[in-house]
């Protein structure tokens, strides 16, 4: 095989900055470019040159042109390869630098596997949410272990921390996402859940199983939607979809248990014609928890708790900057979990509520004071009578080790620093508390964010 002297090599291709050439190395950079962006193949450059040099046929830069698939391949593998994953590397190993990753597999039947991994994170310099690829992984099986495997080595080798690793997104198969052994469950495993996931273990697991049982169960069949819109029409119960809970967002099961308790009558009935007429052992596990009179109160108890949840997340998912409302809001929400089983003559004595002493026996209420939501209280006194108190208390401490869970998730994840009072400079901010003049000027904020004093003059701010 013949090689030409004056071939260069691909580093070579990028050196040259001026003239001809230049211009013709920038027009294919960007036609590869053009084409990875729309998500085009790269055998498109095979008759996309072609057709380019027909169409302007006195142009000396379309002259020049000599890129087919190959060429692009090679090209795209440059410009997109290891000086990009550095630089994007560095982006996510900075403390606090949170990101997400979205995986997909290819469908091919090919004996070695391809992944690819995306990256959602927070630009620091475009101060915005960005989404970037970060690698192709190959595995040779498509298994849970051996994808989580991939993953870990993937970001072992970009020196990227596990530990600011937030969420994950990929389809909804069981390899990725099933509640038993996937690699969204090895990730949350190595990862800490959610703070409602953490507490919900304190709770049967029966009372989970079911939600997820029965989402399943009408997510595969459209006959049995229609079954149970007979039963819906004779409880005279609203024609809604039973939801099916997610496991990658967690406080989705909020609206699955209301839904649950909303269509409990027609899913009892329903599933007791099941068991009638076609048992099995899912649904014989299903029409079992439904019949234990303690699973609508642990539902309705979970309604009460995640709703006080659901409120906190959605508050922070808006657009607007709330970030002044952070930590008011998290102490709202501690005390208002602290208050339902701990004496409220001690919660009101603390200063500070991130210092409730929340395993102490000596200031917990009695049990029958614990609260745990109006419905789930009103179906306690209708039980009460034909219940062993062994059940009733074996409810109570459940719900108990649960608030003590939640507290304790709380406080882990907002460690406000006493040293550091940018929480409560930035309170200003709050008409509410700007009007009480409890903040005499904003003078702190602009020693603490120097940046600001680019941007808008101190004495308009304090005015206004």
């Amino acid at each position: 095989m013949r090689v030409s002297v004056n071939q260069q090599n691909l580093p070579q291709f990028f050196e040259n900055k001026s003239g001809l050439v230049y211009n013709i190395k920038r027009a294919e950079i960007k036609l590869v470019g053009f084409l990875a962006t729309n998500n085009l193949p790269f055998t498109l450059m095979d008759t996309l040159c072609p057709l380019l040099k027909d169409v302007a046929p006195d142009s000396e830069i379309l002259k020049g042109i000599a890129t087919k698939r190959t060429k692009a391949t090679e090209i795209m593998k440059l410009t997109t390869g290891k000086h990009f994953k550095l630089k994007l590397s560095e982006k996510l190993t900075t403390p606090g630098s949170f990101f997400s990753l979205v995986l997909d597999e290819t469908t091919d039947r090919s004996t070695t596997k391809q992944s690819a991994l995306t990256v959602p994170f927070y630009n620091e310099d475009e101060k915005c949410v960005k989404t970037h690829f970060l690698d192709i992984i190959e595995t040779p099986s498509g298994t849970a272990d051996n994808l989580y495997m991939c993953i870990q080595n993937c970001l072992k080798d970009h020196s990227i921390p596990l530990e600011n690793f937030v969420g994950f997104s990929s389809d909804t198969t069981h390899v990725m996402v099933g509640k038993s052994h996937s690699v969204f469950s090895l990730l949350k495993d190595k990862n800490p859940a959610s703070t409602a996931s953490k507490a919900c273990l304190k709770l049967p697991t029966s009372v989970e199983d079911l939600l997820r049982d029965l989402g399943a169960h009408f997510s595969r069949s459209f006959a049995r939607k229609c079954a149970l819109i007979e039963f819906q029409k004779y409880f005279q119960t609203e024609i809604h979809s039973i939801l099916k809970p997610s496991n990658t967002r967690w406080l989705s099961l909020n609206s699955c248990v209301d839904r649950v308790l909303e269509q409990y009558p027609a899913l009892e009935a329903y599933l007791k014609e099941l068991v009638f007429e076609d048992p099995s052992k899912t649904s014989n596990e299903m029409l079992k928890t439904m019949n234990n009179c303690y699973t609508k109160i642990y539902l309705e108890f979970l309604s009460y708790v995640l709703s006080l949840l659901t409120e906190f997340n959605i508050l922070f998912q808006s657009e607007a900057p709330l970030l002044y409302k952070l930590k008011s809001e998290v102490e709202r929400l501690l005390t208002n979990n602290v208050s339902n089983y701990i004496e409220l003559k001690y919660v009101k004595s603390l200063t500070n509520i991130f210092e409730v002493d929340k395993t102490n026996p000596h200031h917990f209420e009695k049990q029958d004071n614990i609260y745990i939501g109006m419905e789930a209280s009103e179906s306690i006194l209708l039980i009460k009578s034909s219940t062993t108190t062994q059940d009733l208390d074996i409810f109570y401490n459940s719900c108990l080790n649960f608030y003590i869970e939640l507290v304790k998730e709380i406080k882990s994840r907002f460690n406000f620093v006493v040293s550091d009072p940018l929480f409560d400079m930035i309170k200003i901010v709050d008409p509410a508390h700007a009007q009480s003049f409890k903040t005499k000027s904003s003078k702190p904020i602009f020693i603490r964010f120097p940046i600001l004093n680019n941007i808008v003059k101190q004495q308009l701010t304090e005015q206004e």
